[in-house]
């Protein structure tokens, strides 16, 4: 193997200095130097791009709807449907009925955010309409428990 110059695209490239030369040049031993008109320039840029950052213009951006934020927001909205949809659920397998379960899944079906997403829209909207039919049902159980079902008469 030939030993030479080290070449790079351009051709030969110089080395850096070392041993003592490179220690005075650097700054001594074990000290990390900037130079001084590289640090100065490069901090000058930092404040010319945090002075041009305004506090308006940060809380318009935290402002802006964008269409991942509706889908999140969306996604979340169906999770808590889907959460009063399973105690509503285990209810009605034998435990206590919340009173206000019907309330809050209302609330949540009339205030359902429209996902940009295809696929999430069509999921949410499924999500809002079995919300839908149960709330029906128990409507629909709230008033037959009053008066007899057809299923019960003449039957004693």
């Amino acid at each position: 193997m030939a030993s030479g110059p080290i070449t790079g695209p351009q051709g030969p490239k110089a080395t850096a200095p070392t041993g003592a030369r490179a220690i005075a040049r650097r700054g001594g031993a074990g000290q990390f130097n900037i130079p001084t008109d590289v640090a100065e320039t490069h901090a000058a840029g930092e404040t010319a791009t945090v002075a041009s950052v305004s506090l308006s213009s940060m809380l318009a951006l935290q402002e802006v709807d964008s269409p991942t934020e509706r889908d999140r927001s969306a996604r979340r909205h169906a999770e808590y449907m889907l959460d009063e949809l399973e105690g509503l659920q285990i209810e009605l397998l034998g435990h206590p009925l919340d009173p206000e379960r019907m309330s809050r899944l209302s609330s949540l079906v009339r205030s359902l955010p429209v996902a940009t997403h295809p696929g999430l829209r069509v999921a949410v909207a499924s999500v809002a309409l079995r919300a839908g039919v149960e709330m029906a049902r128990q409507d629909l159980r709230g008033v037959g428990s009053a008066a007899p079902g057809p299923s019960s008469a003449g039957h004693d």
